[in-house]
C-alpha cells in the first residue's frame, strides 16, 4: 500500500489516489475510446494531410484532447498538421509531436548521459525515430 499516492490528473486537474499514473482512472477510459475514434478516422482517411480542427470536426473528440494524445506519444503521424499549436516544455519553440525539440532534447539527453544515466526519453528516442522514418501510428495496449 506504499506506492499508493494521491496525485492531480495531467488531463482534467482532478485528484486521485494513484498506483503511478499521471491520469485518473476515467481520464484514462476516456483518452482510450477517443484515441481508437482518432486512430480510425486518420487511417479512413488517407489524404495528404489532416489538421487537428478536422480531426476535431470529424470524430467529436476536442482539439485538446487530439493535441494531448500527440503530445503523449499516443498519435504519432507525419500527415497530422498541428497548426503550431504544439510547442516546446523547455524553449517554446513550435514542434509536431513531443514534448521537446530537437535542439532541448539533445540537451537533455546529454546532460542525462553526464550524470551516467539513462531516461526515458533516450529509451524511446531510437522508436520515435524509427516511426517517423516509417511515418506509421502507434497504440498503446496496455496489459497486451
Amino acid at each position: 500500500m506504499d506506492n499508493i499516492k494521491i496525485r492531480k490528473c495531467t488531463f482534467c486537474g482532478r485528484m486521485f489516489q494513484s498506483l503511478g499514473t499521471s491520469l485518473c482512472p476515467a481520464c484514462i477510459e476516456k483518452l482510450d475510446r477517443d484515441f481508437i475514434v482518432v486512430r480510425d478516422y486518420i487511417y479512413d482517411n488517407r489524404t495528404e494531410h489532416v489538421t487537428v480542427r478536422d480531426i476535431a470536426e470529424n470524430t467529436d473528440v476536442s482539439e485538446r484532447t487530439v493535441l494531448f494524445l500527440i503530445k503523449e506519444g499516443r498519435l504519432s503521424e507525419k500527415r497530422i498538421l498541428t497548426e503550431n499549436k504544439l510547442k516546446c516544455a523547455a524553449c517554446g519553440e513550435v514542434i509536431s509531436s513531443g514534448k521537446y525539440c530537437a535542439k532541448c532534447f539533445s540537451v537533455l539527453k546529454a546532460r542525462t548521459e553526464a550524470l551516467g544515466g539513462e531516461s526515458a526519453p533516450e529509451q524511446t528516442a531510437g522508436l520515435r525515430e524509427k516511426a517517423d522514418k516509417r511515418q506509421v501510428m502507434h497504440t498503446y495496449n496496455e496489459g497486451k
